[in-house]
């Protein structure tokens, strides 16, 4: 399927990030609640499956995924950074599984984000070259890491080698109840810090992310990694998700002001929490 219309590239820049989003008025809602914050753009995210996009949705998934011709309506036009959140296909079908999702998400839909552990190099290659203007994330979860032994350098030298020149953001998701030595967020550090020590290496600028189910009210925590990360993102994975699969709104709300209040402030050259 091929768009009738002309994509403007997003700027990759720091984000708050939920996902999950199935119903046009809880972006709209969370958008409008948390107006006075200001700070960062709001990353959208609609979760999609091959199965969702091809329209092969057996009773196994009752109202678990937003049917194809509703994700466009989801998506805001203003102050949000939009995104399709492709989940579970197999090698075979990562590329068209890609530019469904693209297309299907509409004028407004900015770009996708592949949330499967080290999805193939030659399918994000062939998506870039179809789709420029598109904004790419790349989730590296607990599967991936076990993948390269849990260790920073074999993470970020294989996120590098695989994806640099295609990957716009870095997403390392960590869950709190995986097994950790210290907290997560020194845990996360030295991810982090591997990945962002490769930026600019063949004009590579790849944002990163820190994906994590902490609660609200932890978010005070986060400044250790802001120090030393100024440009990073936050997104809060499927935490907001309630048990009926919709979007807890009030949670959702908390976890923008308690982050949004906690980023640093952007454009400054050294940059400083709030």
């Amino acid at each position: 399927m091929e768009t009738e219309y002309r994509r403007r590239r997003h700027p990759v820049e720091p984000y708050i990030g939920l996902r999950g989003f199935r119903r046009t008025e809880e972006a709209e809602s969370l958008l409008f609640e948390s107006r006075e914050l200001k700070v960062t753009p709001l990353m959208v995210g609609v979760i999609v499956t091959p199965q969702t996009l091809f329209a092969r949705i057996g009773p196994e998934w009752p109202h678990q995924f937003i049917q194809p011709e509703a994700i466009a309506k989801v998506f805001p036009a203003v102050r949000t950074l939009n995104l399709v959140h492709v989940v579970a296909p197999d090698s075979t079908e990562l590329y068209p599984t890609l530019v469904n999702a693209y297309t299907t998400g509409g004028p407004h839909c900015h770009g996708v984000q592949v949330n499967i552990p080290w999805p193939e190099q030659a399918a994000l290659n062939e998506f870039r070259a179809r789709c420029p203007e598109a904004v790419i994330a790349v989730e590296v979860g607990e599967q991936a890491r076990k993948m390269a032994d849990n260790l920073p350098g074999m993470v970020g030298g294989r996120f590098f080698a695989n994806y640099a020149g295609v990957a716009d953001y870095a997403v390392l998701s960590m869950r709190t109840n995986e097994p950790f030595v210290g907290d997560i967020y020194v845990a996360a550090t030295p991810y982090l810090r591997d990945i962002c020590s490769r930026r600019g290496g063949a004009g590579w600028q790849c944002r990163p992310v820190f994906s994590s189910d902490f609660e609200p009210e932890d978010a005070n925590n986060l400044d250790i990694l802001f120090l030393e990360f100024p440009d990073l993102s936050v997104d809060w994975g499927y935490a907001a998700l309630r048990p009926d699969r919709f979007l807890d709104l009030p949670r959702a709300l908390r976890f923008i002001e308690a982050v949004g209040t906690q980023m640093p402030l952007q454009g400054d050259p050294t940059p400083t929490l709030r």
